[in-house]
């Protein structure tokens, strides 16, 4: 065992950090689990470190931070075996925009199961138990006024058949649209219906495919919570069914899309703040389920905080696609190429999750949009095990007029051929 100096990379929250540590250890994975368990105990989680050398090597590759390396160096031991440098927080968090999300919370079920055909079971269930307090319970005093639940349930995925179960059911519902856009499309509408817990219909719209006549793999549409009544909240809700865009055209916000809701209701924005502030005594509650948890969206600001509401655009609706798309390629590149490789495979989901923004903010900064160019960037950094901005070889190629994608395939191509000359 020998002491390691390293260039090491943390996060807390939605910051990120950098520091050098000094590790006593024997190789890269000891250093980054005690580097990791040391950073833990200080409430940071660590995720990358690069340029880990042993001590000598180090000071010789970084004689700028020679004295600082050196210092730590000489303090690690095998009774003391880690020495963390001074942590410094990196560019690129914002702590305003933390502070502006603190009036929504956000909250996750426990696993729940759609109900099943309840043979036997008396009285029947009309809702998952583990999602009960969520859609009726009532948390407020009772001198307030009860908190009513709803649901925005799509005709479009039940044409004809959705109209009938709700003509049927003794439930208040009412169409979103209405005049001439009601007559066209009343079968492909979104409608608002008034939820009760002693409802038949409540009843098939928690019953999965285990159950008879069940309704909840129709992915109808997400629930709602307010104090405001009916009439107002369906006068709110109607006022973003459509959105502009900077032209002054209409575009329908299908915002009742559950596979979407966590992006309309989960990000604390000011347009979200806009859609869930009803008036100045009312805020609205948004459920919606994700996998097999339901998640609820709670708008717990004051009116007398100085938040900014937006009314939302169709440029932030593209925005947050756009944004839920490059998630799902994060997602592809941690699962194709950070946890397969050999030397970071041992990385956390939140290690991982970390690193990839990281990464991919770097190329973009450089101009790289196209998959092949920001995948091409992480294996070019997986394979140096730093990021390739530190590298003055391929500085040159990401400053260089070329063509993004161009200047993904030549640092590929440096990289194959370092890896082919290490090897032979």
């Amino acid at each position: 065992m020998t002491s390691f100096l390293g260039h090491c990379y943390a996060y807390r929250s939605n910051k990120q950090f950098h520091l050098v540590a000094a590790v006593f250890c024997s190789d890269r994975n000891d250093y980054e689990t005690l580097v990791s368990t040391a950073l833990k105990a200080k409430g940071y989680q660590f995720y990358w470190a690069e340029d880990v050398l042993l001590t000598a090597d180090w000071v010789k590759q970084f004689p700028a931070e020679a004295a600082d390396g050196v210092a730590l160096a000489r303090i690690v031991n095998e009774e003391s075996c880690i020495a963390l440098g001074q942590i410094t927080r990196l560019a690129g968090s914002d702590d305003e925009a933390a502070q502006a999300q603190n009036w929504l919370q956000i909250e996750e079920s426990d696993p729940f199961t759609p109900l099943d055909t309840q043979f036997g079971v008396h009285p029947k269930k009309n809702v998952p138990e583990e999602l009960r307090e969520a859609l009726f319970g009532q948390p407020y005093p009772t001198d307030t006024p009860p908190l009513t639940t709803y649901a925005v349930l799509d005709a479009a995925k039940m044409p004809y058949l959705l109209t009938s179960l709700l003509m049927s059911s003794d439930l208040r519902y009412q169409s979103l649209f209405q005049g001439e856009a009601q007559e066209e499309l009343a079968e492909h509408a979104p409608y608002l219906v008034e939820l009760t817990e002693d409802s038949g219909f409540t009843r098939r719209l928690f019953t999965g495919p285990e159950g008879i006549c069940g309704l909840w793999e129709k992915d109808l549409g997400i629930f709602l919570r307010s104090c405001a009544g009916f009439e107002a909240l369906r006068k709110h809700l109607r006022k973003f069914i459509k959105v502009q865009n900077k032209d002054r055209k209409w575009f329908y916000f299908r915002f009742w899309e559950r596979r979407y809701a966590h992006l309309f209701f989960g990000t604390a924005c000011a347009e979200t703040c806009w859609m869930m502030t009803i008036s100045k005594q009312h805020t609205l509650t948004l459920l919606w389920s994700q996998g097999s948890s339901l998640f609820t969206a709670r708008a717990l600001r004051s009116m007398d905080d100085d938040i900014v509401m937006t009314r939302p655009t169709q440029e932030w609706v593209a925005a947050l696609a756009e944004q839920e798309s490059m998630t799902t390629f994060q997602n592809k590149i941690i699962h194709q190429l950070i946890l397969p490789h050999p030397q970071h495979g041992h990385m956390t989901s939140e290690q991982a999750q970390a690193l990839v923004k990281a990464l991919i903010a770097q190329a973009q900064s450089f101009g790289f949009k196209s998959e092949y160019a920001l995948s091409s960037y992480v294996t070019v950094a997986l394979e140096l095990s730093r990021f390739p901005i530190t590298n003055p070889n391929y500085l040159n190629i990401l400053q260089s007029a070329k063509h993004p994608d161009t200047k993904a395939e030549l640092m590929l191509k440096s990289i194959i051929s370092t890896k082919g000359n290490t090897d032979e």
